[in-house]
C-alpha cells in the first residue's frame, strides 16, 4: 500500500510478499530491508523472521527493486551498522549492489538531488566522503570492519582507525 501511495522508501519490509515487491518495482520505491534489526531480535541464523526477511531481500533484488541500507538506532551497538551490509550479502545480493545501496541508495532515499548535496562522483563542489579500508572487500568482506581512514566533506575525521578530533568529527557529520 505504501509503494502504491508513492512513498520514496519502505523500511522493515520483513514479510515475504511478491505483491509488495511488484509494487515497489512498479513505483520506483527504494527498499531498506533493515536485516540487522531482525537479527537483533534473537534466534540466530535459524530465526524464521530473519530467514523470511532475507528471502524477501533476495527476491526484491532479483526483481530489480532499488535498495538502500540502514538500520534503527539502538537496535544494535553503535558502530556495528556494517552488519546490515554483511546480511545483505548473505541474503544473496551481490557485494557491488550492496555497496551502491549503502552509498547512493541512502542518498536517493533522502531525496537525491533534492537533498542539496551533490553526490556520487569525484568532482569540484561535490561532497567528498570517502572510507579507506585495510584490505580488499571484494576478496574479504571482513575488510569492511577494518576502517583505516574516513573523510567527511573533505575533512579527515578518522585516521589510523581513530577519531582525529571529536568536535571536528561531530561538526562534519552535522554539516
Amino acid at each position: 500500500m505504501a509503494a502504491k501511495a508513492g512513498v520514496t522508501s519502505v523500511e522493515h519490509g520483513f514479510v515475504r510478499s511478491d505483491d509488495a515487491i511488484a509494487a515497489m518495482k512498479a513505483h520506483g520505491t527504494i527498499f531498506v530491508p533493515t536485516l540487522a534489526v531482525v537479527e537483533s531480535d534473537g534466534g540466530g541464523k535459524g530465526n524464521p523472521r530473519l530467514v523470511e526477511a532475507m528471502a524477501q531481500t533476495r527476491a526484491a533484488w532479483k526483481a530489480g527493486v532499488g535498495f538502500a541500507a540502514g538500520g534503527d538506532t539502538g537496535a544494535f551497538a553503535h558502530g556495528q551498522n556494517v552488519r546490515e551490509v554483511e546480511l545483505m550479502v548473505e541474503a544473496g545480493v551481490p557485494l557491488e549492489d550492496v555497496l551502491v545501496a549503502v552509498t547512493l541508495g541512502g542518498w536517493e532515499a533522502c531525496g537525491g538531488n533534492w537533498s542539496g548535496r551533490k553526490f556520487g562522483e569525484v568532482r569540484e563542489g561535490w561532497s567528498a566522503d570517502f572510507v579507506a579500508l585495510q584490505g580488499d572487500v571484494r576478496k574479504d568482506l571482513g575488510a569492511l570492519r577494518r576502517v583505516k581512514c574516513v573523510i567527511k566533506d573533505g575533512e579527515v575525521v578518522v585516521k589510523e582507525a581513530r577519531l582525529v578530533d571529536m568536535q571536528k568529527a561531530h561538526d562534519a557529520w552535522l554539516g
